[in-house]
């Protein structure tokens, strides 16, 4: 399981401590004490040990008759032929693809749990069955995160069976399954939808590159146009580019707006309203049309802009998004350490001439460019502020995220700088009243255990102030000048150590 600070020794229930014994019966879960193992069985390993077990199933592996895909596709599609012709039907790519079935099953259980190799332990991964159904077979998805990525596989799926020779297309579906497994096992700790999509964009944001993609779109773009025909490719894209915005925005939506600081409640407030945004757009999306054709890219990307027209940045005319070209410029390429040269280069090679183009830009969504008379060749200059916007706000972000992060609400997993320990145990938090009733049920089974035990206490607030504070301040110093590219004049680095000075320069109480 990739680092990225839920560790897979770390125990299932309170994620903080290390694991000393597994779940006896599916051997998977692991539990830091007694304590941790009743809780979480009450609240959600009650639900997932008999699958994990063997002992219950979801019901038959994949097949025509059981999938909801495989009931709406056509008899005669078939993926080996859509690179010899342009047809916009969809076939199930969990038939098309089964090898990766496999892959995905291994992925996931490789999340669930750090194995040492023991012969029970090989039992245990042999008969394990899945606790979760694949949307694309029962209708219904896990979250909508989890369609998000089972709607960029089964696209993507197609743009493989359509352009056979680029072999990088491979790679970008093994990262969609590995993103999908841990997102998978994540929800077997959590039954918190937020939290299991918060804590998935976490891992995703790490990993998240855009480089490889936009080398391949150099080609793909001579064969694929967004206005006619099937665009499959572009679609993906796109979506692949909605992906990285929401790993980027949507953990802002277990921020407590109220332990914000002042002069960041208008960036915070932006950012949450934009995740909300987002989450409900996923929610929604269809790429199907009924007859499980996939929709034309203009009809999928409207469901993100919402607006027929957009006015120009530069000079507010009123431009068509119809009639206008997206540009790719997903700011997860700025994470692979390339010059603002070489970033520049990338992204205007999609511009064409008099042709208005989109964009989007954290903080205020999609934006357009006319494209024509003094707003022509302002391209860099346009860019430069998507950068700046993108810097602004992932500062902002992780600001709060490391100064709330031992703040976290037990119950609805909010970082709340109002958050107050459990007045017995003192191991437990809650940012009202509200949560402390709603968990209590559970909680009073092992409150007095807690208190004896005093391994889970929680520190005060003065102390927890304290660490958040320094933890800011840590990320801040790690932050500055983490451009590799070797240049003493690289925009990128010096527009990122300004903004990051601006926002990380006040220090106020949490609680």
């Amino acid at each position: 399981m990739t680092d990225n600070g839920d560790n897979c020794d770390n125990c299932w229930n309170c994620r903080t401590a290390k694991e000393k014994f597994r779940c006896g019966g599916c051997g998977f879960a692991l539990y830091c004490s007694q304590i941790c193992q009743r809780e979480h069985w009450k609240s959600l390993h009650i639900s997932h040990c008999k699958y994990l077990s063997g002992k219950k199933s979801l019901g038959p592996s994949h097949s025509p008759v059981n999938c909801f895909s495989c009931r709406k596709e056509s008899v005669n599609v078939n993926y080996k032929n859509l690179h010899k012709k342009d047809s916009p039907r969809m076939a199930c790519h969990l038939k098309m693809l089964d090898r990766n079935q496999v892959i995905f099953r291994k992925a996931f259980l490789n999340e669930c749990t750090s194995f040492k190799k023991t012969n029970k332990e090989r039992s245990n991964w042999n008969v394990a069955n899945f606790p979760f159904q694949f949307g694309e077979m029962s209708g219904e998805y896990l979250t909508y995160l989890d369609k998000l990525l089972g709607y960029l596989q089964s696209i993507l799926c197609q743009v493989m069976f359509r352009y056979p020779k680029i072999e990088k297309l491979e790679t970008l579906f093994l990262w969609l399954l590995d993103w999908r497994a841990y997102h998978w096992a994540i929800s077997l700790q959590t039954g918190d939808t937020s939290e299991r999509v918060r804590l998935t964009c976490q891992f995703i944001s790490v990993q998240y590159s855009s480089s490889d993609i936009l080398a391949i779109h150099e080609t793909v773009q001579k064969l694929e146009s967004q206005n006619q025909g099937v665009a499959a490719w572009n679609t993906y894209l796109f979506l692949y580019e909605m992906l990285g915005v929401s790993s980027t925005i949507l953990p802002m939506l277990k921020v407590d707006k109220k332990s914000v600081e002042k002069e960041d409640e208008k960036g915070i407030e932006a950012l949450i309203c934009q995740a909300s945004s987002f989450k409900t757009r996923i929610e929604n999306l269809e790429i199907h049309d009924e007859s499980f054709n996939l929709k034309s890219f203009r009809q999928i990307s409207k469901q993100f802009y919402l607006r027929d027209s957009l006015c120009c940045d530069l000079c507010s005319i009123d431009i068509q998004t119809a009639e206008s070209s997206y540009i790719f410029q997903s700011m997860g390429f700025f994470k692979n350490r390339k010059t603002w040269d070489e970033a520049k280069k990338k992204i205007a090679s999609q511009i064409r001439k008099d042709k208005a183009y989109i964009s989007f830009n954290t903080g205020t969504e999609f934006r357009a460019i006319c494209n024509r008379g003094g707003c022509q060749d302002e391209f860099e200059n346009v860019a430069l502020n998507r950068l700046q916007n993108f810097h602004l706000f992932t500062a902002l972000r992780l600001k709060y995220e490391e100064k709330l992060k031992d703040l976290q609400c037990w119950v609805c997993k909010q970082f709340s700088g109002r958050s107050h320990r459990c007045s017995t145990c003192k191991s437990r938090l809650y940012c009202s009243q509200e949560c402390l009733n709603s968990d209590w049920k559970v909680h009073k089974m092992i409150c007095k255990e807690l208190q004896e035990s005093g391994s889970q206490k929680k520190i005060d607030s003065l102390e927890r102030k304290e660490l958040g504070e320094a933890a800011t301040k840590k990320l801040y110093d790690s932050r500055l000048n983490s451009c590799n590219c070797g240049r003493d004049d690289c925009i990128m680095i010096a527009n990122m150590n300004r903004i990051f000075r601006k926002v990380f320069q006040t220090e106020e109480e949490v609680d």
